[in-house]
């Protein structure tokens, strides 16, 4: 079945309560594709490993993302308004 149009602005503010410390994420789309929307500010200082590209979209504020990229420690950061695709 093919999913409905998501107002994300809307949804936000529907599931403000699960946004929050100490979880702050939730599962807006299971499919072939998860959307997960994230909450912040975070203060994890761990890193996952994840077989499929991750796609980002800063809805609100701006963030710093910490990858390793081939071995190397490197901070992305994603403004209000962008998107970053990470491979």
């Amino acid at each position: 079945m093919i999913a409905l149009p998501i107002n994300f602005g809307k949804w936000v503010e529907e599931h403000a309560d699960k946004l929050q410390p100490p979880v702050n994420n939730y599962l807006v789309q299971r499919g072939d594709f998860i959307i997960m929307a994230v909450g912040g500010p975070n203060a994890r200082t761990d890193y996952h490993v994840n077989e499929t590209e991750e796609w980002f979209y800063q809805y609100k504020g701006d963030m710093l993302l910490k990858l390793v990229d081939n071995s190397e420690f490197r901070d992305v950061p994603i403004k209000e308004g962008e998107m970053f695709l990470l491979p």
